[in-house]
């Protein structure tokens, strides 16, 4: 995922053309990052299970907003 030349980018996976479409029903480690984490690397083929699929880069820790 991070050796495209897009540092951020969004891939409507129902879409996504070859060779990507095979690369991404193939089962693979994959870490989801949402209520529970931390949480271990489940084997999941991403075109079976998603519609979308959003890369970021460089991510940080939420701060709360100032009012």
């Amino acid at each position: 995922m991070d050796q495209v030349r897009f540092a951020d980018y969004l891939v409507d996976l129902r879409t996504v053309g070859s060779p990507a479409r095979a690369w991404l029903k193939e089962a693979r480690p994959t870490r989801s990052i949402g209520t529970d984490y931390p949480e271990d690397p489940e084997d999941i083929a991403l075109a079976r299970s998603y519609d979308v699929l959003v890369h970021l880069h460089r991510v940080t820790a939420a701060r709360l907003r100032d009012r």
